[in-house]
């Protein structure tokens, strides 16, 4: 091919990623396509395929692309990374993996390194996460991402001091909103380590404007969810439900209580299961419940047809077990302000609920970085977390004595103190004993709430009336 030949190829390419990166994805499947009319196995145009189809929400034909670029030039690294984007929710671990070959091929790709070491830390390997990051410092000085995972692992270490000297001087300007909070946030978890727990809620607040300041009608939307929360425990409130050991749900269990009551950290020891199936916060449930009733909100009038429409599209979104999997885990800890319609829903389904001081778990939730979703924004102050708080364990205590065998409660300061003894009990409940490796105990007992310690030294900054609302 001559080289006047190759430049029209990369022209066409380039005008592909232009238009990708502008959000025309017509324009940029029509340079790809005809550049692959060209040049049949160009990595690239077949890389910018699937960076449309996941635009599109095709994440089939997005993998399907993705792989077959990874097979046509296997030291390309975008397609590992991008295969790594696509699986850090659904197969953290096969994540971690395609992230590690995409930057094994472009070590200077610093959005691949961070998103290595924060996908690391969120699976409680919170080590190896900031590991990875304090080296790549070395080579993205001041990276604001990736400082906060560094500042992370230093806190851990007891060297909350130095985390603070990482987090200093950063540029946020062009971080984006995500990674905007993370360094607020861990900044609140520094101070609240450093006993400062004025210095904590200022980071804590000025987090909550960058979210604020993006989605100003964050708590107008909390309120309106507020109102489908009370009416969905309404429904329930001293109704009879069925405590079949047998039925839809045999291999479901719900994992619940309440943003920082403990449930992440079991979550991320059962994620690496080899016989569960983990599914996050919630999604199929979402699901499931829009496609049977047409919209997010549980209808009063449940009957078995609308009901076992649910379970399919239930099932569908939550994914068919694995080979060697006998459980799905469906992780989602607002959950328990409708357990009610989830053990009609599913009558064999079990759940295990975490709980924690009730002025601690709303503290440490208002003290804490979220992705922003109705449920999320009450979380933005410690009122509205508080008023949230109060709904779920309203609808919670309405539904859990009928749950009666199917019910495993677990305190948040047992499991800290005994993560040994708790992570047995909660297997042997799910019908899995057996000895606990001692990673998954340093995984389970390892992670700090936030904050940490004792609410108490917060209590000078805190509004008086919630604190009452809270103890009562």
């Amino acid at each position: 091919m001559n080289a006047k030949a190759v430049e029209a190829m990369n022209k066409l390419f380039r005008s592909g990623l232009v238009a990708l990166q502008a959000g025309q994805l017509s324009a940029a499947e029509s340079a790809f396509d005809k550049l692959l009319k060209t040049a049949p196995n160009h990595a690239g145009a077949i890389n910018g395929l699937g960076m449309i189809a996941v635009q599109r929400g095709d994440l089939k034909a997005a993998r399907d692309h993705w792989n077959r670029a990874v097979a046509l030039a296997p030291e390309f690294s975008a397609p590992y990374v991008n295969l790594g984007n696509l699986d850090r929710r659904t197969a953290p671990m096969q994540a971690i993996e395609n992230y590690r070959l995409g930057i094994a091929r472009a070590p200077n790709d610093a959005q691949a390194v961070f998103s290595l070491a924060s996908l690391l830390e969120s699976v409680g390997m919170v080590r190896d996460g900031a590991n990875l990051a304090a080296e790549a410092l070395n080579r993205f000085a001041k990276h604001p991402g990736l400082a906060a995972i560094a500042a992370k692992g230093a806190i851990a270490e007891g060297r909350a001091a130095d985390a603070l000297a990482l987090l200093e001087d950063l540029s946020l300007d062009r971080a984006g909103r995500r990674i905007a909070q993370l360094v607020h946030y861990t900044k609140v978890q520094a101070y609240d380590a450093l006993d400062q727990p004025e210095e904590a809620l200022k980071s804590a607040d000025s987090g909550r404007q960058v979210l604020e300041s993006l989605f100003p009608d964050a708590l107008e939307r909390a309120s309106i969810e507020r109102a489908d929360l009370a009416s969905i425990g309404a429904l329930y409130q001293g109704r009879a439900l069925d405590s079949a050991k047998q039925g839809p749900g045999e291999d479901l269990v719900f994992l619940v209580g309440f943003p920082n009551s403990g449930t992440e950290e079991l979550a991320a020891v059962l994620r690496r299961h080899p016989q569960i199936k983990l599914r996050d916060d919630g999604f199929s449930v979402e699901k499931a419940i829009h496609q049977a009733f047409g919209s997010p909100a549980i209808p009063r009038g449940l009957s078995p047809e609308t009901l076992s429409e649910c379970r399919r599209a239930y099932d569908l979104h939550f994914g068919a077990l694995g080979a060697a999997q006998k459980l799905r885990v469906d992780h989602m800890p607002i959950a328990a302000a409708y357990a009610g319609f989830l053990a009609e829903l599913f009558p064999a389904a079990r759940f295990v609920r975490f709980y924690r001081d009730p002025i601690e778990t709303c503290l440490a939730s208002s003290m804490r970085g979220y992705e922003l979703t109705p449920v999320s924004s009450y979380l933005l102050r410690f009122d509205t977390a508080a008023d949230l708080f109060n709904a779920v364990q309203s609808n919670w205590i309405a539904a859990a004595g009928e749950l009666q065998n199917r019910l495993l409660e677990i305190s948040y300061e047992d499991a800290k103190s005994d993560p040994s003894g708790t992570l047995s009990t909660i297997l042997t409940f799910l019908g899995l004993p057996g000895a606990v490796p001692p990673e998954a105990i340093d995984a389970f007992g390892g992670r700090q709430g936030v904050p940490a310690g004792d609410w108490r030294r917060y209590e000078p900054f805190l509004p008086k009336s919630v604190l009452t609302r809270l103890q009562r």
